[in-house]
């Protein structure tokens, strides 16, 4: 074996979309996880949300802040148990009197 191992650059080429799909699908992962979590953890009583279903999505919560709407990234409501900033109409629900 020694100095007969050839390094085939093709073969890591190939597989960068494939890691890049992996890495996306992560990210999407996670911010669903931040979502749904934060969603959850606002509907508690009427859902019957307990920490045991909270604590799996939690765990998957960034160690920076992430915007609800990363498009405006606009002052908003920091909810640090997800580490995610809201717009203060959906952490206050103001939208809802709206309906």
């Amino acid at each position: 074996m020694g100095g007969n191992f050839q390094f085939k650059y093709s073969v890591i080429w190939e597989s960068i979309p494939v890691l890049m799909t992996g890495a996306k699908l992560t990210i999407l992962i996670t911010f669903f996880g931040l979502l749904f979590g934060f969603f959850l953890e606002q509907h508690r009583e009427p859902l019957m949300v307990e920490e045991k279903h909270l604590k799996p999505l939690n765990d998957l919560r960034p160690r920076q802040p992430h915007y609800l709407d990363r498009d405006q990234r606009k002052s908003g409501h920091l909810v640090s148990e997800w580490n995610l900033v809201v717009p203060r109409e959906v952490f206050e629900r103001t939208w809802a009197e709206v309906l």
